[in-house]
């Protein structure tokens, strides 16, 4: 999918939408102040056709006053592909935005992320769910030429989006959480976290995991950081590649230590670090230390907990210097 907005004049939106099927017409939803009116295409795009990006060209669209009452004085006004639910455009408040271009390589999806929203909040324009979004419809977000104010972020296999991210002039961030932690939340119930023994039961869950179920939750860090697509095989020296791939971002943190990474990512945007909003930090697990030398734990997220230790060493010694 691609997509533009070409104009906002208050009362008058216009646009584009070529949805992933060329046959199909594409519909907005549009939202103003919880007003909702479904926008069907009337202005063909005959360069579209000739790209053969569209069999008819049939995919502008304007939105009026008439169709969606108070649309020039509404305080939220929100565009979706209707098919989809992707966001297309937020019309910018009166509030200040980070006028930058953020990428932040996330551990969790947003819901659980501490990281998410505080950034995504703080921009025009948000995708803090980067990987669930289909990878043409993702490179669409990412070259947004109505805005200069976008936060891009998730969980995404990193070298899949790279470039486009480069090219488009974003920061590179990144915010690691702690491998054992994400591990013993997947596969432990929430009331073991006080359980001196859960290391040991974890150890003995593991222990009885299938072939496919110990791939799916094996060092996910690691892959999302070194390769293309996430059946591919990690490489010998895949924990070399993915301190080389973070060396090269902006700021990079821990979830522990979520208020020196903000500051930084700040800096790195040139704003106020006010603008993120308060960003609390996610402390460490008691029993972190006992997860880790658990040689099934070792043996399922190795390189994981040797990718994140390296950094938490390093954001330390920064930090004690």
């Amino acid at each position: 999918m691609q997509f533009n907005i070409d104009e906002d004049r208050g009362d008058y939106i216009s646009g584009w939408l070529l949805p992933d099927n060329p046959s199909r017409e594409p519909r907005v939803l549009a939202i103003a102040d919880k007003k909702r009116a479904v926008v069907a295409p009337s202005l063909v795009h005959s360069n579209m056709v000739d790209a053969g990006l569209h069999d008819t060209g049939l995919c502008g669209f304007e939105l009026f006053e008439s169709a969606l009452p108070g649309l020039s004085s509404a305080r939220d006004v929100r565009l979706y592909d209707e098919d989809t639910g992707l966001l297309l455009y937020v019309r910018r408040g009166p509030r200040a935005y980070v006028e930058a271009k953020l990428f932040t390589f996330d551990c969790h999806d947003a819901a659980q992320s501490i990281s998410a929203a505080p950034f995504a909040s703080a921009f025009h324009m948000s995708y803090p769910d980067a990987q669930q979004i289909p990878h043409e419809t993702r490179k669409a977000c990412i070259d947004l030429r109505f805005t200069t104010s976008l936060f891009i972020g998730g969980p995404v296999h990193f070298r899949t989006v790279e470039p486009f991210l480069r090219n488009k002039g974003f920061r590179l961030t990144a915010v690691l959480a702690d491998p054992a932690d994400q591990l013993f939340a997947m596969v432990m119930p929430p009331q073991s976290a006080g359980d001196p023994d859960a290391p040991r039961r974890l150890a003995a869950a593991l222990d009885s995991l299938g072939a496919r179920e110990r791939e799916a939750l094996s060092d996910p860090l690691t892959k999302r950081l070194t390769l293309l697509h996430r059946d591919e095989t990690l490489e010998r020296d895949a924990i070399a590649q993915a301190l080389d791939t973070l060396s090269y971002f902006d700021a990079v943190g821990i979830e522990s230590a979520m208020e020196p990474f903000v500051a930084l990512v700040a800096a790195v945007c040139e704003c106020e670090p006010r603008l993120f909003g308060r960003t609390g930090s996610r402390p460490p697990n008691p029993l972190a230390p006992a997860l880790r030398r658990e040689a099934a734990v070792r043996d399922l997220i190795g390189r994981d907990l040797d990718i994140y230790d390296a950094v938490a060493d390093a954001l330390a010694a920064v930090e004690g210097s």
